[in-house]
């Protein structure tokens, strides 16, 4: 098979964006939970879960804020994921 076209490419990497695009503004839909990592030892904690992702969002914020991002030990980071079902493997 030869290499493909500029335009080709152009048409490809826009049908690739327009779905993970997709996938993800689905996703904003499910149920968050909001993820806090201690940086310098890497002990992680979760919390939720939230209803979507923008309450999660907001409470990732608020808990960002009252902590300071900084607890004295290492930088806090906060990020927020959607809940999904495990994959069962079964067609």
């Amino acid at each position: 098979m030869g290499e493909l076209s500029p335009d080709a490419v152009r048409a490809l990497s826009a049908m690739l964006v327009d779905r993970l695009v997709a996938v993800a503004v689905t996703d904003l839909d499910l149920t968050h939970v909001v993820i806090c990592t201690h940086v310098a030892t890497g002990v992680t904690s979760y919390q939720g879960p939230y209803r979507d992702a923008m309450e999660a969002a907001a409470a990732a914020e608020r808990d960002a804020a009252c902590l300071g991002g900084e607890d004295g030990e290492g930088e806090l980071r906060f990020s927020i994921a959607p809940l999904v079902a495990p994959e069962t493997g079964e067609a």
